[in-house]
């Protein structure tokens, strides 16, 4: 499951630029992304948008399998901690 505020999406616009990011805000006519390893938002006008896609998490499959239990419970904290 995926928190509010983290699911990541994808945009590409009708002059063929990438955008990727957790939507911060929408209205009728914006679509604001923030960036999720700088936190910058980007403003994009719907009307340049050709698709939109939401495509999930930035973690990676599997990822815990190869943690030992530490870095698992410093992974989960930081998870929990989201938002607040």
């Amino acid at each position: 499951q995926v928190k509010e505020g983290f699911l990541l999406t994808q945009i590409a616009t009708k002059d063929g630029r990438q955008f990727q990011g957790y939507k911060s805000r929408e209205t009728d006519t914006e679509l604001a992304l923030r960036d999720p390893a700088t936190g910058a938002e980007q403003v994009l006008r719907k009307a340049d948008v050709q698709s939109r896609n939401d495509v999930g998490t930035i973690m990676p499959d599997g990822i815990t399998g190869w943690m030992n239990d530490d870095q698992l419970a410093d992974l989960l904290r930081y998870l929990t901690g989201l938002g607040k």
